[in-house]
């Protein structure tokens, strides 16, 4: 899945945990680019809003810990652990 919505963010995969709809985007601002797991997610005349997302700098962590979502896995022990460089941050 690849889709384009309004201010420069791209729709890169989606799914759900526990009944829950989740997506992967990309958003781009200014020169940043940065990855969201967003939570809660709906899309409304092609805008997207979500309850609450973890960012990333990094797409490939941002992929991996999506997977994690997918499985049904809680991202909130990976950001306490701070087991990597890359961490996820929650602020929405």
């Amino acid at each position: 899945m690849n889709r384009k919505l309004d201010n420069g963010i791209f729709l890169i995969d989606v799914g759900y945990r526990n009944d829950i709809p989740v997506a992967l985007v990309e958003k781009h601002y200014n020169e940043n680019v940065e990855y969201i797991i967003a939570f809660n997610y709906k899309i409304d005349n092609n805008k997207i809003n979500w309850g609450y997302g973890y960012y990333y700098k990094n797409i490939d962590k941002a992929m991996e810990d999506f997977k994690k979502v997918l499985a049904g896995h809680n991202l909130a022990d990976t950001f306490f652990k701070k087991e990597r460089s890359d961490k996820p941050c929650n602020t929405r």
